[in-house]
């Protein structure tokens, strides 16, 4: 593609179509004299090639020699995307009216007719050509601004594109591409002010390897973290709502927020974790529990309060845990009743006497969202406005 700089101080090229007589040279003299080079002269027709080639700033078209092609010639530089703003001047008679009407139709900047007014002529040719030169020098500017543009925002972009992956690297476990715990706090403080808004259940399961320092002293530390990616795999496989978050809790132990899932929803999830995780069969030869990797899991549901803390969902599975760990591990337990008075106790130890321990079973049993049951209501008054949930 021909590109070029237009500037009123530099040459200005002319290309001409006129007859081996040259007729249009008192025109062509004015014009040298005034600064132009003129470095084409053309004494036969001309095609858009060769004018495409030469590049001028003014071409002049003698229409006695063109005929209709210099109309047709004119149509097709307007569509260039090179010459569509260089100024074209069309020579005619000044009889025929068709002919400046045809040259203007056609695109042309100007029309002049026989006899030549060379003084005149030239100072329309000096302010058509200021124009085309002025029109040409903002479309590049216009273009150079364009290209400018966009390279900024394809750094934008590309800005924009690396700051979210360091805000997912931010927030993922690095080995084993679940949610870190950072992921986890700001997640659980989401969850537990939505459900709150919403009266659902929120969930928690903690998981943790059994003897997993055991697993790293007997197969080493690589292994051990092909594990942990494993056991990464298994879970997202489980708990893949998008509204699920899997994270690494810290070492070997892993959590995960099931919102909108009751007591019996999350057993389910918790079991299908035991039963894939016993499907891979990943041996584990100093586990006490099984001769493969297994995990010991502590579950609590309950209807968060915005007046209760997020502590006590993860205190309550955290005890759960602790207590399948005293029962032999490998196994899955529930935050029961006892628990719930002991955190609300903890939680509000200004109302005197925790509430009694409340026994109730909730039959619901679909890992789905799920709606408040009659027994939350009844949690409700035993716990001073803070209504908890717990199995």
């Amino acid at each position: 593609m021909l590109t070029r700089s237009f500037s009123f101080d530099l040459p200005i090229s002319v290309l001409t179509i006129e007859s081996f007589d040259r007729p249009l040279a008192p025109l062509l003299g004015g014009l040298r004299q005034r600064g132009y080079q003129v470095d084409y002269e053309q004494e036969t027709q001309t095609d858009l090639a060769t004018v495409l080639a030469a590049a001028p700033d003014l071409l002049l078209i003698d229409l006695r020699t063109s005929g209709s092609q210099g109309y047709e010639l004119c149509r097709q530089l307007r569509q260039s995307p090179t010459l569509q703003d260089i100024t074209v001047v069309m020579v005619g008679s000044a009889i025929s009216k068709v002919q400046s009407v045809l040259a203007l139709r056609s695109g042309a900047s100007d029309y002049f007719n026989w006899p030549l007014q060379v003084d005149e002529y030239l100072l329309r040719i000096e302010r058509q050509v200021q124009m085309s030169c002025c029109i040409r020098g903002l479309r590049s500017q216009n273009a150079g601004l364009t290209h400018e543009l966009q390279q900024q925002a394809s750094i934008q972009n590309a800005l924009t594109q690396k700051n979210r992956q360091l805000e997912q690297l931010a927030y993922l476990d690095g080995l084993t591409g679940v949610a870190n715990r950072l992921s986890f706090t700001q997640k659980l403080g989401e969850l537990w002010t939505l459900m709150a808004r919403n009266r659902q259940p929120l969930s928690l399961i903690l998981c943790d390897v059994d003897h997993f320092k055991g697993y790293n002293d007997t197969y080493g530390h690589v292994e051990g973290d092909r594990c942990l990616q494993m056991i990464g795999e298994v879970l997202k496989q489980v708990a893949r709502r998008r509204t699920d978050l899997v994270a690494r809790y810290g070492g070997e132990e892993f959590a995960i927020l099931l919102p909108a899932t009751d007591a019996a929803g999350t057993q389910k999830v918790a079991d299908q974790i035991q039963t894939q995780l016993a499907q891979r069969q990943w041996p584990h030869s100093t586990n006490s529990a099984s001769p493969y990797v297994s995990m010991s899991i502590g579950v609590s549901s309950l209807y968060p309060r915005t007046t209760l803390s997020t502590d006590v969902l993860i205190r309550l599975a955290d005890e759960a845990l602790y207590a399948a760990k005293l029962q032999g591990r490998n196994r899955i337990l529930t935050a029961n009743s006892a628990y719930l008075q002991q955190a609300v106790a903890n939680e509000y130890p200004q109302a005197g006497t925790a509430p009694q321990p409340i026994d109730a079973e909730v039959k619901m049993s679909s890992y789905q969202p799920a709606s408040k049951s009659a027994i939350a209501s009844t949690i409700d008054s035993a716990i001073d406005s803070a209504a908890v949930m717990s199995f």
